[in-house]
C-alpha cells in the first residue's frame, strides 16, 4: 500500500496515511513506486556526526585558542571540518534523490540550492585544508585564494543564504503537506539558518567596513559567553531537525 501524496509505502492492513491523512492505494500514479530511504538515512546520520564534531571544535578552540596551533591539532581538525561539510553535501545529494520527487518541483529546486551551498563549503575548507598544511599549487591560487580572505567571507554568506532557502521551502512543503513530524522539525531549521545567515552578514559587513571579518572567536571572552547560548541554541536547533528527520524517514520505512 502507498500514500499517494507523500509517497510513502506501508505494510498491508493500514488504510491512511498517518502523516497526510489521506487514503493509501495500492499502486502509485507514477513508475516511481517506491525509493528505498537508506541511503538518505544513512546521509542523515553523517550529517548530525558534522553538526556535532563542528559545534564541538569551533566552541573548544573558542575558549583553548592555544592548542588549535598546535600543527599536528589544526591539521586533525581541519580534516575533521572538510570531512563534515562532505557530510553535508552527501546528505543533499541523497535528499534530492530519494525525498524531494518531481512532484515537488519548489523543493527540488531548493534542493539543488543547498547542494551548491554544500559544494561551496566543501571548496572553502579545502583552501583551509590546503592552508593548514601548506600545500603549495601555484603562486597565483597561494596570493588570489589561499591567502585571501574574501572567498571566506563571501563563500559562508552566499551558502548560508542557500541553505536558509532550502529550509523554508521545505517548511512551506511539510505546512502544504500537513507532514505533522517535520513541520515543528522544519520551522527549527529554518530559525537556526536564520541565525546563522545573520552572522554571516554581520561578518560580509564588518569585512566590508573594517577589511576584518569579525568572527565569534575574534569577540571579547565577555561578548562569546554573552552570545554562547545563541550558538548553542542554533546547534540544538540544527540537531533537533536532524534527529526528527531521521526518525520520520524510520517511520516511513517501518509504516
Amino acid at each position: 500500500m502507498y500514500c499517494p501524496k507523500c509517497r510513502a509505502e506501508y505494510v498491508e492492513g493500514i488504510t491512511e496515511c498517518p502523516d497526510c491523512g489521506v487514503s493509501l492505494v495500492t499502486e502509485l500514479p507514477t513508475e516511481e513506486k517506491h525509493v528505498d530511504l537508506q541511503t538518505l538515512r544513512v546521509a542523515t546520520v553523517l550529517a548530525l556526526i558534522g553538526i556535532c564534531y563542528n559545534f564541538a571544535i569551533r566552541t573548544l578552540s573558542t575558549f583553548a585558542q592555544e592548542i588549535f596551533r598546535i600543527e599536528a591539532v589544526a591539521g586533525s581538525a581541519q580534516i575533521g571540518f572538510l570531512l563534515s561539510s562532505i557530510f553535508l553535501a552527501f546528505f543533499f545529494i541523497s535528499f534530492f534523490r530519494d525525498y524531494a520527487t518531481s512532484e515537488m518541483p519548489k523543493l527540488r529546486r531548493a534542493t539543488g540550492w543547498a547542494i551548491a551551498a554544500s559544494m561551496i563549503m566543501i571548496l572553502l575548507d579545502l583552501k583551509r585544508f590546503l592552508a593548514v598544511f601548506d600545500i603549495y599549487i601555484s603562486k597565483y591560487i597561494y596570493d588570489n585564494v589561499i591567502s585571501s580572505q574574501i572567498p571566506g567571507v563571501i563563500f559562508p554568506w552566499v551558502a548560508s543564504l542557500f541553505i536558509l532557502y532550502f529550509f523554508v521551502i521545505f517548511y512551506k512543503e511539510a505546512v502544504n503537506r500537513n507532514l505533522s513530524v517535520l513541520i515543528n522539525a522544519t520551522l527549527a531549521a529554518v530559525i537556526a539558518s536564520l541565525i546563522g545567515a545573520m552572522h554571516m552578514t554581520f561578518v560580509l559587513w564588518s569585512y566590508i567596513v573594517s577589511a576584518d571579518p569579525k568572527w565569534f572567536y575574534k569577540f571579547s571572552k565577555i561578548l562569546i559567553i554573552i552570545f554562547l547560548p545563541i550558538v548553542a541554541l542554533t546547534f540544538i536547533l540544527n540537531l533537533y531537525f536532524y534527529i526528527k528527520f531521521y526518525k520520520s524517514l524510520t517511520q516511513q520505512r517501518a509504516g
